[in-house]
C-alpha cells in the first residue's frame, strides 16, 4: 500500500558547473563538468508493516552528493537530418543515516538520451528517440537498468494546417522500472512494466494564418507516452 509524508522537508540543491562550446556549421558540442550537493532530497521508502504487507512513502535523504561530465552533441546534414545527444556520466554518493540506514553508498552511473528527426521533404518528418539509465542507488537496494526505443511521424497537410502524426512508446518493450529491494531482512525485486507497447495516433487542425517564422507548433518534437 501507499501512502503520502505531511512531515517531509523542502529538499536543497547546491550546485557548480563549468562548460564550453565548441560550435561549427554542421556541428555543435557542449561539454561540461559539474558538483551537485543536495540535502533533504525526495526519496521512496518501503516500509514492512507485517510479513505480507509493505508500505510505500517519501522520506528525506540526509545528503545526497554527485559528480559528473555532460556531454550535449548536436549535428545536422543540411535540412534532411537533425540529430541530438545527451550523456551523463557520474558518481554519486548517498547518505540515508537519518532513515536507519548506516554508512554511505556510492555507485558510478551513466544515461543518455538521443534523437534523430529525418526530413525527406519539408512536409514529412520521421523521428528516432532512445533513452538509457544504467544502475542507480536507491537507500533499501537499487534501480536496475532501463531502456527505450520510440518511433514516430508527422505529415503536414494543406499548407501546413493539418498535421497528422503516428508514434510508437517502447518499441522494444524494454521499458521498465526494476527494482530491488532489503527492507526488515526481507530481500524483495520488484518490476513494473506495460503488457504491450503503445501506439498513438493523431490529427491536429492550426487555426488561423501561420506566419512565416511563427508556425512553430507544426515543429515541435513529437509526445510519446509514459511507459510506466
Amino acid at each position: 500500500m501507499e501512502a503520502g509524508n505531511p512531515h517531509l522537508k523542502p529538499e536543497s540543491t547546491h550546485s557548480v558547473e563549468l562548460g564550453y562550446r565548441l560550435r561549427g556549421e554542421h556541428l555543435s558540442f557542449f561539454p561540461s563538468v559539474y558538483y551537485r550537493y543536495k540535502s533533504d532530497g525526495f526519496t521512496r521508502l518501503t516500509k514492512a508493516v507485517n510479513d505480507s504487507v509493505f508500505l510505500r512513502t517519501m522520506a528525506n535523504l540526509a545528503r545526497d552528493q554527485s559528480a559528473g561530465f555532460e556531454p550535449v552533441l548536436t549535428a545536422t546534414l543540411g535540412r534532411v537530418v537533425q540529430a541530438n545527444l545527451n550523456g551523463n556520466v557520474f558518481y554519486e554518493q548517498i547518505d540515508a543515516s537519518n532513515i536507519g540506514y548506516s554508512g554511505k553508498r556510492s555507485v558510478v552511473s551513466w544515461s543518455e538520451t538521443s534523437n534523430v528527426n529525418i526530413t525527406p521533404w519539408k512536409a514529412t518528418m520521421f523521428q528516432v528517440s532512445s533513452n538509457y539509465r544504467s544502475a542507480r542507488l536507491t537507500p533499501q537496494g537499487d534501480s536496475r537498468p532501463s531502456f527505450g526505443l520510440n518511433l514516430g511521424a508527422r505529415q503536414n497537410l494543406y499548407r501546413d494546417q493539418i498535421s497528422l502524426v503516428l508514434a510508437v512508446t517502447d518499441l522494444l518493450k524494454t521499458q521498465r522500472q526494476d527494482t530491488q529491494l532489503d527492507v526488515s531482512g526481507i530481500r524483495q525485486r520488484v518490476l513494473t512494466k506495460r503488457d504491450s507497447q503503445i501506439l498513438y495516433a493523431g490529427l491536429t487542425y492550426h487555426y488561423g494564418r501561420l506566419e512565416k517564422g511563427k508556425d512553430k507548433d507544426k515543429e515541435k518534437p513529437i509526445q510519446y507516452e509514459d511507459p510506466q
